[in-house]
């Protein structure tokens, strides 16, 4: 039974109704997407006990266009036997690379180290990373023991106007 108070739609209000949604559902989109391009991102993932270039971890830029690398934290949670860690911007997979933190020691003590406070000689606190670029982590000495995780902070970077 039809309620006489609530009549039913015709197609043209349907019609509008419809865009009017689509409408809404592409603000809603575009505003989650800037939103999301000014929240940091954080990617995290384990460090291998190896010694290659880019052998401890090589994580590439897993977007499109280019993203601001603002902060490397690598939490060690057991020591190496003897061993420090090059963590920076990198073209390949094997490239050793420094430009983020430099000979961090991984067999001193455990705990929270990151770009900023442990930089190193060569380090800096903030990279412009390109797309199908690289973050690299190479461990120079003996590695054995070592369980380590390394988190990755970025954000988007915006377009030039």
């Amino acid at each position: 039974m039809i309620n006489p108070r609530f009549p039913p739609a015709t197609d043209q209000e349907v019609d509008r109704l419809t865009v009017s949604l689509y409408d809404y559902a592409n603000d809603v989109n575009s505003e989650l997407a800037a939103m999301r391009r000014q929240t940091p991102q954080v990617d995290a993932f384990a460090i291998q006990a190896t010694t290659s270039g880019g052998g401890a971890f090589a994580w590439r830029n897993p977007y499109p266009q280019t993203i601001v690398i603002t902060r490397v934290v690598i939490h060690i949670r057991e020591l190496a036997f003897a061993a420090t860690l090059d963590v920076g911007v990198a073209l390949a997979s094997t490239t050793p690379s420094t430009t983020l933190i430099t000979g961090l020691n991984l067999s001193a003590s455990s705990g929270a180290f990151d770009n900023i406070a442990d930089i190193g000689a060569n380090g800096a606190p903030r990279r412009i990373l390109n797309q199908n670029e690289y973050i690299t982590g190479t461990i120079t000495g003996n590695p054995v023991g070592l369980k380590a995780n390394c988190y990755v902070e970025y954000y988007f970077a915006l377009p030039v106007v």
